[in-house]
């Protein structure tokens, strides 16, 4: 059971849609030890309560139509939480959802389960499986491992990780793309969700 709050009742209709296509099972309201959430940026602060009073961990799923929400204050201490901006692609909610979830019975040790980065040698480990990164793709690997959640704009990353400041730039894109093909074998293709005119969110 996937547990789904919102205010907007049009987003709300438009997750139960997105849901039933993905095969999920949905309330409207917060289930005992849901799968998942799946929530606006209105009511964090209730599902982050009711999971921890419950003592449950199940990945919390923020969708969100402002493009410059931060969320990270609200966010900290909470393990597995992820953004998504609306509109989005059906495609990568699904990603997202699978790559988040996490039951108690088939649980990994939190070492294992972990996300490791070496940054000294470029190496990305998850659950087994690693990847190697070029040095440039490791610096801009390691800035958006630092904002996990956080959607981080083109000219942050161009400035931040090039050392550029040219609007036109489109260097940030092509890393972004090279980073995306070698992080969708650990991750999934959700790994690094694109929004639209604003920027870029690691989602791991």
């Amino acid at each position: 059971m996937v547990s789904a709050l919102f205010l907007d009742k049009y987003l709300e209709n438009f997750i139960f849609s997105a849901l039933e296509l993905c095969g999920y099972e949905y309330s409207a309201e917060l289930a005992a030890e849901p799968e998942a959430v799946v929530c606006d940026e209105n009511n964090l602060e209730n599902a982050v309560s009711y999971c921890k009073n419950q003592e449950i961990d199940p990945p919390i799923i923020i969708i969100s139509r402002d493009k410059n929400t931060n969320l990270k204050s609200v966010s900290d201490g909470v393990s597995q939480i992820r953004f998504l901006s609306y509109p989005f692609l059906l495609k990568d909610f699904l990603s997202i959802l699978r790559m988040s979830q996490a039951h108690e019975s088939n649980k990994m040790p939190e070492s294992e389960n972990e996300v490791i980065f070496d940054s000294e040698n470029g190496v990305v480990s998850f659950k087994g499986k690693e990847v190697r990164l070029t040095d440039r793709e490791a610096i801009l690997f390691d800035y958006l491992f630092k904002r996990r959640g956080v959607c981080v704009s083109r000219e942050e990353l161009n400035c931040a990780v090039w050392d550029r400041s040219r609007p036109e730039s489109n260097v940030a894109e092509v890393y972004i793309s090279y980073l995306r093909r070698k992080l969708t074998p650990l991750f999934g293709s959700g790994a690094i969700t694109s929004v639209r005119g604003n920027g870029y969110i690691l989602n791991i």
